[in-house]
């Protein structure tokens, strides 16, 4: 059944492919592969929704069989739930998220009254790029707790969805509502002391991270007659990056300590003038602060390009290219052209040399993509396996941190056999960090970029 389903396949006859995928599933129920093979199938026959649901049992029957080799003690009914805390959070350190997803449903499912539960599982759900399911428990989780970090989660997975330009919008007004409409507003006029606009950003970290590839140009060349800096940072500098950003500001404060209103109040002692928030909704955010004006002017940059949902931001700095018919009418803030990009860019090691173009070693062309798995819509799968197809001996490089998950593995390449692309097409090299992540780019002749949520970090480290 299966050989004849995989040729069947690969004539382009999803139909049969389905048929004889489904029946060597109920003559296997226990194995993974017969319901891969089968969502590949479904998704050539055009039933792409009865595909994600067979590859979330697919992934659950892989995550099982891990399960059992690494961890057989967890497959009891009766298994310590601290042992099963324990394992959710180690599978979730080194990526495999398919099995910390299947760990923190049932821990989940055990201790409904348990908030971080439910969040971990959305965490874990968004990271293999299942946002259908991530969004369904994140909203749940607002439902049930509203507190804002947890709407920040449902609004950053809603941008990974990208179901309409609206929907952003939308939540993030739904975000204000719930959670800072009511808060009290500070009215302060510029204090321009000693003579400069003393300018404060946060986030919660100024050490090595893709957004100090943006903003540590930005520190670098601050016109420090005209401005006065201060960092409000959710970490200390732990390392060279850190405490270069530290060292080139007039005031540092670490402000993890400090709950909203003592941040605001802190803002407001400091005689801030401009107020800038380099961090949206992402994991770690202090919105409700921002939601408080503890500054004159208060502005949302950077990390985060899509609305907050807050009005009390007097703009959002973008590139002009936003400046576009309609655009304002998908922001609370006030979109403010700064030119033709939105932030500089600099890298935190110097790029090895190009050099000759892999193909002329490898007598193939290999493309690449670096970006977050989420980023792969079918759309994109289907798009690009017509491109390998294409260029029949090609090979398309995937690499992530989150690929380390051999369930997501599986889950791609079912993906791109359903559009006629082999497995072994489709590579995942170990993922590598700092110097030696920069140098996988020598590996790679061109690379993709994925829609309609782009690359954008990963992209500038290419170009």
């Amino acid at each position: 059944l299966m050989s004849t389903g995989a040729q069947c396949l690969a004539n382009g006859d999803g139909e049969t492919a389905q048929s004889l995928f489904r029946a060597a599933a109920v003559r296997r129920p226990w194995d993974p592969e017969t319901r891969y093979q089968l969502a590949a199938a479904q998704i050539a026959a055009g039933h792409a929704d009865e595909a994600l649901r067979t590859l979330a049992e697919a992934r659950d029957l892989h995550a099982r069989l891990i399960l059992q080799a690494n961890a057989p003690e967890a497959a009891a009914v009766d298994a310590d739930p601290q042992r099963l805390l324990e394992l959710a959070n180690l599978f979730y350190s080194k990526n495999h998220m398919a099995t910390a997803t299947s760990l923190f449903q049932r821990l989940a499912d055990a201790n409904p009254d348990v908030p971080g539960l439910r969040l971990q599982l959305g965490l874990s759900l968004q990271h293999q790029g299942r946002i259908e399911e991530a969004i369904a428990v994140f909203e749940s989780l607002v439902r049930r707790w509203p507190h804002p970090a947890h709407h920040s989660f449902l609004h950053y997975a809603i941008a990974f969805q990208r179901a309409t330009p609206e929907a952003m919008y939308e939540e993030g007004l739904r975000y204000a509502q719930m959670h800072t409409a009511r808060l009290p507003k500070r009215k302060r006029a510029l204090t321009r002391k000693d003579g400069k606009l003393r300018v404060g950003y946060f986030s919660p970290l100024f050490n090595q991270h893709q957004l100090t590839k943006f903003f540590a140009p930005v520190m670098e060349h601050h016109d420090r007659s005209r401005f006065s800096l201060v960092c409000y940072s959710g970490a200390p500098a732990s390392d060279a990056t850190g405490a270069a950003i530290r060292d080139r500001c007039d005031l540092w404060r670490e402000v993890s300590a400090m709950d909203d209103e003592a941040f605001a109040s802190q803002v407001a002692a400091d005689e801030v003038d401009i107020l800038v928030d380099l961090w949206g909704h992402t994991a770690g955010n202090r919105l409700p602060v921002f939601a408080r004006r503890p500054a004159p002017i208060n502005l949302s940059w950077l990390n985060y390009i899509e609305t907050t949902g807050l009005s009390e931001f007097d703009y959002v700095l973008h590139a002009k290219a936003y400046d576009l018919p309609g655009a304002q009418e998908l922001f609370s803030e006030p979109i403010y052209p700064i030119g033709p990009v939105v932030a500089p860019f600099g890298q935190f090691f110097d790029m090895p040399p190009a050099g000759d173009t892999p193909m002329l070693a490898n007598r193939h062309m290999t493309f690449g993509c670096f970006g977050h798995p989420a980023k792969l819509t079918l759309n994109v799968i289907e798009t690009w396996a017509e491109i390998l197809k294409g260029v029949p001996t090609a090979k398309l490089v995937l690499r992530s941190g989150y690929y380390d998950d051999p369930a997501l593995q599986r889950t791609i390449r079912a993906q791109f056999a359903a559009f006629g692309v082999a497995a072994e097409r489709i590579v995942f090299p170990p993922f590598e960090t700092g110097a030696a992540y920069l140098s996988t780019y020598r590996a790679v002749d061109l690379i993709f970029d994925p829609f309609p949520y782009q690359g954008l970090t990963t992209t500038l480290d290419a170009v």
